[in-house]
């Protein structure tokens, strides 16, 4: 009886060479020195053209805010002109009036025409004020406020509490919130013990400060 062999495929060992109809798969490229000089100036280029175009609206945007500022300052400069041309042209007529109460006098020689016209500009010149949104400082018979009174004298007196403004020798002003120009004032002061000794007491004396 004959024997037949049986054939076996051998496996392949590990580090063995593939056949030729096997290809090993081909690995990246490394990158030249010339290619990487390549894509490093582009880079460089990219980021000049960022650069350049934030740098372009930086000094745009600094433009527009210079042109603003001086837009804002013109505003303001032009605001104050009008507003004092409105004043000014309220003055006007209280000039006239001074100019006619003049003439009045002259022509009449009488000083009662005069203070008539006096009389009448300070009323007008009151209400223009007034409209304005300025009002005169009270001060006789208050307490000295520093913050609206200015002391120029003390006045020795018992008919008044100390540090009572007994005289305004110039009247004060406030517009709105703030004081144009405070009022000058005489504060009462109490009597030295002299005059306090005395059977009749001289009249009030001032103490120019």
């Amino acid at each position: 009886m004959r024997k037949h062999k049986h054939h076996t495929e051998e496996p392949m060992v590990e580090g063995s060479q593939p056949s030729e109809t096997q290809q090993p798969e081909a690995g990246p490229m490394a990158e030249t020195p010339e290619s990487k000089a390549t894509r490093l100036e582009q880079e460089l280029e990219q980021k000049d053209a960022q650069f350049r175009e934030m740098n372009d609206k930086y000094l745009r945007a600094l433009a527009d805010f210079d042109n603003f500022r001086k837009r804002a300052r013109q505003d303001m400069d032009d605001t104050r002109r009008n507003a004092a041309a409105a004043v000014m042209e309220e003055i006007l007529p209280v000039l006239d009036n001074f100019e006619r109460a003049l003439q009045a006098a002259e022509e009449s020689k009488h000083l009662d025409k005069l203070l008539e016209g006096v009389h009448m500009i300070r009323r007008q010149m009151q209400d223009i004020l007034e409209r304005r949104g300025v009002a005169p400082i009270e001060a006789v018979g208050q307490p000295f406020d520093p913050n609206y009174h200015e002391a120029v004298a003390r006045i020795e007196t018992t008919e008044h509490p100390e540090g009572t403004v007994v005289h305004e020798v110039e009247k004060g002003y406030t517009f709105g919130d703030r004081v144009l120009r405070p009022t000058k004032v005489a504060v009462a002061a109490v009597p030295s013990e002299q005059e306090q000794g005395q059977a009749s007491p001289e009249p009030d004396t001032e103490i120019p400060l």
